[in-house]
């Protein structure tokens, strides 16, 4: 896992309180008070932009990078908007995607 990588531990070594499955519901606790999360910058954009969620550096931890990648069924030919979709991401991806660091 990255964050095991990141940090250098297992999750085991951790107070894991709760498993959940969505970004939603990771949102909607930590908006509750239940805790604290790794997620992607991408899913609390919003969140981090009004004010109501905010990031936690950990000491030692540089900011962690996933790759993202475009699959499709070459057998398949793909409707007209997601030909339009798949362009929009080969022509834009690196302008829709978060700079360097947080929030920057």
């Amino acid at each position: 896992m990255v964050f095991e990588q990141s940090v250098g531990r297992s999750l085991d070594q951790f107070n894991v309180v709760a498993s959940l499955g969505s970004n939603n519901a990771i949102k909607e606790g930590l908006r509750s008070g239940l805790g604290l999360s790794v997620v992607s910058l991408l899913s609390v954009r919003r969140e981090l932009d009004k004010g109501l969620l905010r990031i936690l550096s950990i000491e030692g931890v540089e900011p962690m990078k996933r790759d993202f990648y475009i699959v499709v069924n070459r057998r398949l030919k793909l409707s007209p908007i997601a030909e339009t979709f798949l362009q929009f991401l080969l022509d834009s991806g690196p302008e829709i995607l978060p700079a360097e660091g947080p929030l920057s």
